[in-house]
């Protein structure tokens, strides 16, 4: 690939500050539009997470059926709010990275204590190390599971939508 042939696929610094800049201005739209409707982005969003930070799943389900359906509501309109959350909600964005710094640390801690033990032989302290950040970790893994259903109703159906009008156009 040539110079002139990577400059046209390549983002620069130019381009990577307008990104950011037009992500700040989506997510300050968003907070400066919260409110305490129950169905509301932000509402709805921190209940997701929420239950995702309590809960075991029920029936390989996270959120309520009714919750679900009004996330795959946001995904159909909102969706240049989406992988923004953390800074659309900081709420949310705090209470991750609260989790994240409990799970690196957790793990240090935990290989820290296993290698002074040397109680056990290598593949064992590395799938207890797995285990542990799995578990540490779940709530991230559950939330972007829930936000992934939604997103893949929402393409489901306009993959639909966009064959129902091919076949009226044919």
């Amino acid at each position: 690939m040539t110079v002139a042939e990577k400059e046209q696929i390549w983002w620069d610094q130019t381009n990577l500050e307008y990104f950011k800049q037009t992500a700040l201005y989506v997510a300050e739209g968003v907070q400066l539009r919260q409110d305490k409707n129950p169905f509301s982005y932000t509402c709805v969003l921190t209940r997701a997470y929420s239950i995702c930070c309590l809960n075991q799943p029920v029936n390989n389900k996270f959120i309520g059926e009714k919750d679900q359906k009004i996330l795959e509501q946001w995904a159909r309109i909102g969706h240049c709010r989406r992988g923004l959350e953390k800074w659309n909600i900081p709420a949310i964005g705090k209470e991750r990275l609260r989790r994240k710094y409990i799970a690196i640390h957790g793990v240090l801690e935990i290989q820290k204590l296993l290698n002074a033990e040397n109680a056990f032989h290598n593949d064992i302290k590395i799938d207890m190390i797995r285990r542990a950040y799995e578990n540490l970790s779940r709530p991230a893994l559950e939330f972007a599971q829930v936000m992934g259903q939604a997103d893949a109703v929402v393409c489901r159906d306009n993959k639909n939508d966009l064959k129902r009008l091919s076949e009226c156009s044919a």
